[in-house]
């Protein structure tokens, strides 16, 4: 079921890690391992599916984005994770073109998103995941899952979030 929240404020924002490699297959977080084939001298990158166990090549990677958060709404005050379409609309950015682009060339990119998405105020659609078992603490919540994210005024946030960031990295050089 969606909820709607009409609004909120972005009170945290973990941005370090918001990219990672998805399962070509089933887009689940894949671990790195280092392989060789034939040759000795000749090292492969593949990774891993956690999930369903696939081997894929290094040019096989998809990026997809992760980005965990805290919300406030009303008194309410929630861990919420966007994954990859909500995420992208709210930077404006595909996670390949960030990963493989950018991040690189602006290793201050992701302070800078911080620093402009930390304290936005925010209309917001969530699903609520079932709560998960814990045998010793009887249950607990899961994260908020962000679907749909929107500044309340956009001209706090004119551009998308990255494209800004990137022209205020560029006036400080």
């Amino acid at each position: 079921m969606t909820q709607f929240v009409p609004s909120g404020v972005i009170e945290k924002a973990a941005l370090h890690d918001m990219i990672y490699a998805a399962c070509p297959q089933c887009f689940t977080s894949m671990t790195l391992q280092m392989g060789s084939r034939k040759r000795p001298d000749f090292e492969l990158l593949q990774v891993r599916c956690s999930s369903c166990g696939r081997m894929s090549r290094r040019d096989e990677l998809q990026f997809k984005y992760r980005l965990k958060l805290q919300l406030q709404y009303g008194s309410t005050i929630a861990d919420a994770i966007m994954f990859d379409e909500a995420t992208e609309a709210l930077l404006g950015v595909p996670a390949w073109r960030m990963k493989r682009e950018l991040l690189w060339k602006y290793p201050a990119l992701p302070q800078v998103l911080e620093q402009l998405v930390v304290g936005l105020r925010v209309s917001f659609s969530f699903q609520q995941p079932p709560p998960k078992r814990n045998a010793k603490q009887g249950h607990f919540t899961r994260d908020l899952k962000i679907i749909q994210i929107e500044p309340l005024i956009p001209q706090l946030l004119p551009k998308p979030a990255a494209i800004l960031a990137l022209k205020l990295l560029q006036q400080r050089c």
